[in-house]
């Protein structure tokens, strides 16, 4: 379950990826918001033909798989034309939460993205980058005003968790 308004909440990833029928069937049957995307889908290609035969509410590019920043805003300016949310998905990858920050600052109907928790805590989710991304009491976290996606890889928790390629 995810939130997708202040009062609404919605189901996220119900069906297989490529379930698109079952998810046209569900999105028919049900008043709850649908949102998918993360897994399975890359392209806006795809993704519009998720919103055509699958007909979810919300679409999920993944940061980090969806053919970057550019191709997740055609995405959302797709999602925008038909009155769909587009909340970009960033599992456990910080440098993909990074990326959907600033997604969020420019695109309308992206008012929100994931955040990831991990539990125990995981230095590579709450360490990887510096300075380090904390949300607020409020949940909202301070888009930075440095070059690129303003922040950079923690050298120490990159050292230290490294693992050679087979």
């Amino acid at each position: 379950l995810c939130e997708m308004e202040s009062d609404r909440f919605g189901i996220e990833a119900p069906l297989p990826a490529d379930n698109v029928e079952g998810y046209a069937r569900l999105a028919d049957t049900v008043e709850t918001p649908i949102a998918v995307g993360d897994w399975g889908f890359c392209t806006r290609y795809e993704f519009e033909d998720l919103m055509t035969r699958g007909r979810v509410d919300v679409v999920q590019p993944s940061t980090v798989r969806a053919g970057g920043l550019s191709e997740i805003l055609k995405i959302a300016e797709t999602a925008y034309r038909r009155g769909l949310l587009c909340i970009p998905h960033a599992w456990c990858h910080m440098v993909g939460v990074a990326a959907g920050m600033h997604l969020a600052a420019v695109a309308p109907n992206i008012p929100y993205f994931e955040y990831p928790l991990a539990f125990p805590d995981s230095p590579i989710i709450s360490q990887l980058l510096e300075p380090t991304l904390e949300p607020d009491a409020d949940g909202r976290v301070a888009l930075p005003d440095r070059p690129g996606l303003g922040f950079a890889l923690n050298e120490e928790v990159v050292r230290r968790y490294r693992v050679a390629p087979y």
